[in-house]
């Protein structure tokens, strides 16, 4: 009985440090910045154009609308759901530890609530799906379209900035000593 406690207190006393020097290296390793990250997978994001396929809930890819999804600066578009009232929408990204996949998404309200949105897209490189959402409230009563959409192809864009800023050139250009300047103040975007 004395020779196995002996055993057992000389484990102990050799596998506990050691142990312990394995769970300080674990906890030392780097972690991964996840503001950094996530910043790093909104530039991803920003002024890019996606093609996209819009399926409605049950129905096949046959009937899916072509659209595009269009990334610029801190907004996102979809260009149907600008008919319908949603125009540009601001948008939150998530990254993840030990993935390169991201993940954004959007909410917005119209008509005092009645109607709202959202839209969650997952992405990795040149590859993206996601869900759209639409809730209508009439009479305490919800109507719900759902679709869903892919794309595995992205596009570069160019920033609103510039591109506003080629349109006007040529006016400013044919106008010389002039200079175009507005007295309304640029809304805040922060």
């Amino acid at each position: 009985m004395r020779k196995l406690t002996a055993i057992a207190l000389i484990l102990t006393l050799t596998l506990v440090p050691s142990m312990a020097q394995a769970k300080d290296k674990k906890a030392s390793a780097p972690k991964e910045d996840i503001a950094a990250k996530q910043e790093a997978r909104r530039s991803e994001l920003v002024n890019t154009e996606w093609p996209v396929k819009l399926v409605p809930e049950g129905k096949t890819a046959k009937e899916a609308l072509s659209d595009k999804l269009v990334f610029s600066g801190n907004t996102v578009q979809f260009q149907t759901l600008t008919s319908k009232g949603f125009g540009a929408l601001t948008y939150d990204v998530r990254a993840y530890e030990g993935r390169d996949a991201g993940t954004w998404e959007t909410y917005s309200s119209l008509k005092n609530g009645e109607e709202t949105l959202s839209i969650r897209g997952d992405w990795q490189g040149t590859q993206m799906d996601g869900v759209v959402s639409i809730v209508r409230m009439k009479n305490k009563k919800s109507d719900v379209e759902t679709y869903t959409f892919s794309t595995r192809e992205k596009t570069e864009i160019k920033p609103a900035d510039e591109a506003a800023a080629a349109q006007t050139a040529p006016a400013a250009a044919s106008a010389p000593g002039k200079a175009l300047v507005s007295k309304e103040s640029a809304p805040d975007t922060r």
